[in-house]
């Protein structure tokens, strides 16, 4: 939904509602930071090996087609347990753009429509980021 181009008011009333919300409670954003922070620093010896093993399956069925999946951590919505998985995700096919002491401008008031999406500003920023992580990824 757009809130800018949008005519249908119950998707309006919706939309500044979730804006509002976090507006009166920033502090909820906050908290998303501190737990990004908290999944790095989280020990991985202890993660979903069933649900590695069926991303290594999707790995392999997609190099068997000439595809080059790449799985992408965005911001915000990450549980300790996705996290933890995603460490053991091969480099070449994964990116991380969840880390909030990397990237704070993802997780910046000013950059927030919602508290679990990003503005049209958060999400250029985003798309900038993404595909400069991805080229310099792909330089190495």
């Amino acid at each position: 939904y757009d809130l800018a181009t949008s005519e249908n008011k119950n998707h309006i009333k919706d939309m500044e509602g979730r804006i509002n919300t976090l507006l009166e409670n920033p502090e909820q954003l906050e908290q998303r930071v501190q737990k990004s922070i908290k999944n790095e620093q989280t020990p991985v010896d202890d993660f979903d090996r069933v649900l590695l093993k069926k991303i290594y399956a999707l790995i392999e069925r997609s190099e068997k087609q000439g595809i080059q999946l790449v799985f992408i951590l965005s911001p915000r919505n990450i549980d300790t347990e996705t996290y933890k998985v995603s460490t053991q995700i091969p480099q070449e096919h994964f990116l991380d753009l969840s880390s909030a002491s990397r990237f704070p401008e993802l997780y910046s008031l000013e950059n927030s429509f919602d508290l679990g999406h990003l503005n049209d500003q958060g999400t250029a920023f985003y798309t900038k980021l993404l595909v400069e992580e991805y080229v310099a990824r792909n330089k190495k």
